[in-house]
């Protein structure tokens, strides 16, 4: 059976490099934290062997620190290791978080000052997997951390009321043509003051944009030319709002193409954008700044 907090209560859990594995047909998550709960310790709660009813490890609807340890669930299944509910304070330090396909979903408030979410996807072939995914009026601040994603390394969810601000961090993807190692969906915001973000073969764009962005600042490389996608990608057919800001300390590489605005606005205050040769083509023959009314 699952473990809850309640909401009186004040926990420390030192794990001391021992592991929570919930049993063979468990459901749902091995800890429910309704209180104020600190995990440290470096060591593992995970509901990985448990079959395809469990979810996750860590259900948070309170205070939630986590400062070290693995977290994970079975590989089969359309969870997250963490789920952060909207009521939810969630503040990452360290740890590891293996998607199972989302390494995090917060539909609260999350600080990550570091740590490494991975989003590895068996479920559904590609189409799932996130580092952390964002929805329902969620806030997010990344100052520090490592995130992978087979779709998308952070994705701000469609239509979500997100807001997701980056101060620093490695982000890459392996993800399809059409997403982004930062995704933000329409009625989102996201501003970026620093990072690396790189997406590479098939992977999409390495930042895709469908609502509002400001990008200050960071290092944004897409070697993506088998994609035939944008480095930056802002806009879509489909989406007639979405606003695009770049800022002085930009430096955007592509292969294919560095930046694209295909609808909405986009401002451009300074930076450094161009495109660079690959083994499919001279980098003169693509655009470092591709804009249309499409």
């Amino acid at each position: 059976e699952s473990v809850e907090i309640p909401a009186n209560k004040n926990i420390k859990l030192d794990l001391q490099g021992h592991t929570i594995a919930a049993a063979s047909g468990f459901t749902g998550r091995p800890i429910t934290n309704k209180g104020t709960l600190t995990i440290t310790g470096d060591g593992t709660i995970t509901s990985e062997n448990s079959g395809t009813n469990a979810t996750g490890a860590v259900n948070n609807e309170g205070t939630l620190t986590i400062e070290s340890g693995t977290f994970s669930g079975p590989a089969e299944v359309n969870g997250m290791a963490i789920n952060n509910r909207a009521a939810g304070n969630l503040h990452i330090i360290g740890g590891t978080f293996n998607g199972c396909p989302r390494g995090i979903q917060n539909v609260g408030t999350l600080v990550v000052d570091g740590g490494t979410f991975i989003g590895t996807d068996s479920y559904s072939a590609g189409k799932e997997g996130n580092g952390i995914v964002c929805g329902n009026g969620a806030h997010t601040t990344i100052n520090d951390g490592e995130f992978t994603g087979d779709l998308n390394a952070v994705s701000n969810m469609d239509n979500g009321n997100c807001t997701l601000i980056i101060n620093g961090g490695t982000f890459t993807s392996n993800g399809s043509d059409g997403s982004g190692a930062i995704y933000n969906g329409p009625g989102n915001t996201l501003t970026i003051e620093d990072c690396n973000a790189s997406t590479s073969g098939n992977a999409g764009s390495t930042v895709c944009n469908r609502g509002t962005a400001t990008i200050n600042g960071g290092s944004f490389v897409g070697d993506n030319c088998l994609a035939k996608t944008y480095t930056i990608n802002s806009g879509q057919t489909s989406v007639a709002g979405s606003s695009l800001v770049l800022g002085e300390d930009a430096v955007v590489t592509g292969t294919f193409g560095a930046v694209r605005v295909v609808s909405g606005s986009g401002t451009i205050n300074g930076g450094s954008y161009k495109v660079v040769d690959c083994d499919n083509h001279s980098g003169s023959d693509f655009y470092a700044l591709y804009v249309a009314s499409e």
